[in-house]
């Protein structure tokens, strides 16, 4: 049951991405299953790693900045009847916080517009 809703939210969360971006987004299937990788790929810079779950847990975004390697680690994730939510670390976001290692919640849209204004879109 956890593994298809986690699939199914990786697949609902993909197709946002792709709609407000405007780039392919894909699932990273293969890597995860081979090395635990990240969730999705196609955003340059970015971590994707993707929770659809019923109640909050801090370790997800610990699992996000493990995988990230040396890209910004970004948490999107949805609660049951909930809209998607997204973390990043302050230092990934603004200069001046670089020193920072606090995280950062917003919505997926916000996310988006930081992403656009990033790639130039």
């Amino acid at each position: 049951m956890q593994r298809r809703k986690g699939r199914a939210g990786e697949n609902e969360c993909r197709k946002l991405l792709e709609s407000e971006i405007g780039l392919p987004i894909l699932r990273n299937w293969q890597e995860q299953a081979a090395h635990g990788g990240v969730d999705l790929i196609g955003i340059p810079g970015f971590a994707l790693e993707v929770k659809r779950a019923k109640r909050y847990s801090n370790q997800w975004f610990e699992q996000a900045k493990q995988q990230a390697k040396e890209d910004a680690p970004v948490l999107l994730y949805r609660l049951d009847r909930q809209d998607w939510m997204c973390e990043m670390r302050g230092q990934d976001l603004i200069d001046e916080l670089k020193s920072e290692d606090e995280k950062i919640t917003m919505t997926l849209t916000a996310f988006c517009t930081i992403v656009r204004e990033r790639i130039g879109r």
